[in-house]
């Protein structure tokens, strides 16, 4: 997987801009603008370091790896047969707090766009990571999102290319009286 270098250093400046210590996405949009893949059951970290650390079900872990460019942490809440290690947990929240626990010090601001955060995972957040203070960069996030680096542009006007080819060759194959 090839890595947005150029949004990992915004990421960076932001949050010492805002004096973070980490950045946690719950909803799939800022997963995946964190990490670099849209995963369902999952959450982007990102350390200010530049560190991507994705936690992950289980059930994800494969295509986590295939297309993110984060370090991957597989969590079930329910026992498993898997051939990838994992953490069995109750939740997300748990597997969170676990991860954070041995990669970085919990304890600083951490940011979380409560835009996209329900009351429920902030309330998870806020219990399993007692110690942080949980900043809102919705706000921030939404702008940083909105200017394109020279990767998304790239990989935007490749998506443009092949839609091009396929409605071309689609307006080829319309012909009166088709269903």
């Amino acid at each position: 997987m090839v890595v947005d270098k150029e949004r990992i250093n915004k990421l960076i400046d932001l949050m010492e801009h805002l004096g973070l210590e980490v950045i946690i996405a719950l909803d799939k949009a800022n997963v995946h603008y964190l990490c670099g893949a849209a995963l369902d059951y999952s959450a982007s970290i990102m350390t200010r370091d530049g560190r991507v650390i994705v936690v992950c079900h289980v059930l994800e872990a494969e295509r986590a790896e295939k297309e993110s460019w984060g370090e991957i942490f597989a969590y079930s809440s329910y026992p498993i047969e898997s051939y990838k290690e994992y953490m069995q947990v109750n939740s997300i929240y748990e597997a969170i707090r676990r991860v954070l626990s041995k990669e970085v010090e919990v304890r600083g601001k951490f940011g979380v766009p409560f835009d996209k955060t329900s009351a429920q995972e902030l309330h998870e957040l806020r219990k399993n990571l007692s110690e942080t203070d949980l900043i809102d960069v919705s706000d921030n996030l939404n702008n940083l999102r909105l200017v394109k680096t020279s990767f998304e542009i790239k990989n935007m006007k490749e998506s443009c290319k092949v839609t091009d080819r396929v409605m071309n060759v689609a307006l080829d194959a319309i012909h009166e009286g088709i269903r």
